[in-house]
This record gives C-alpha cells, sequence and structure tokens, in this order.
C-alpha cells in the first residue's frame, strides 16, 4: 500500500461564488479535519499570469491532501466538504499521485512519504 496525494481544483464564477469559496479558506477547515482517513491537507489559493504572482485569482481554488492509498483517496473526495466544493464551482477535476522524491517541511510536517527503494545491485553485477 503506497501513500496517495490528491489535488483538487476548483474554478468557481460570479461574485457570490467566488466570495463563497473565499470565506472557505477558514471555514472548511473543520470540515476537512473529519473527512474520514484524510492524512495531510491544505486549501490552497491561486494567482494570476503566469506562474505563482502575489495577485490572486479569486475564481480558482485548490484542496491538497494526502491518503493511505489510491482506493481511499478516491472515497475520501466524495465526502460531503468536497462534494459542496464540486456543486459551487463551475469546474473542477482532481489528480492522484504518488511520490516519488520528498523533502522539506510544510507547516511543521513532513506530509509525502516515500517508499523505499532497493536500488542495490546484485552482487556480482
Amino acid at each position: 500500500m503506497s501513500q496517495c496525494v490528491s489535488i483538487s481544483f476548483f474554478r468557481y464564477a460570479g461574485l457570490t461564488n467566488r466570495l463563497w469559496a473565499f470565506a472557505q479558506m477558514a471555514l472548511a477547515r473543520s470540515a476537512l479535519e473529519h473527512v474520514p482517513d484524510i492524512g495531510f491537507w491544505k486549501l490552497c489559493g491561486s494567482g494570476t499570469g503566469e506562474g505563482f504572482t502575489p495577485i490572486p485569482n479569486t475564481g480558482v481554488y485548490a484542496t491538497l491532501a494526502t491518503w493511505p492509498d489510491r482506493q481511499t483517496a478516491e472515497r475520501g473526495i466524495r465526502a460531503p466538504v468536497f462534494e459542496t466544493f464540486k456543486t459551487r464551482s463551475i469546474e473542477n477535476w482532481t489528480i492522484f499521485l504518488k511520490p516519488q522524491t520528498a523533502w522539506g517541511r510544510w507547516s511543521g510536517v513532513a506530509p509525502f512519504k516515500v517508499e523505499t527503494r532497493d536500488n542495490t545491485r546484485p552482487s556480482g553485477a
């Protein structure tokens, strides 16, 4: 069993939905803490223009989360909090990832678990 990381993107249209999405950056924390089997998670905003910029894009938000495995991740993103994000958005998509390398900490936590691989060569090789 290997860790699965999901990143879900949500695009919102209209002032009401954009304001709602912005408010979820604070209000959805409690709901995410109670999603079964979710590990580390972060609510993420986005920037406008190319790459990461300090000018916010109030129409696009993302949720990054770690899960014990892919099956759990697929079940987890059907939790009510994710479904509400989807219902309010005009576009959404999720990418499932398997960490290959990881270093550093995020909020004091090393969230990504990399499976150790045996990179030794057989004797005589």
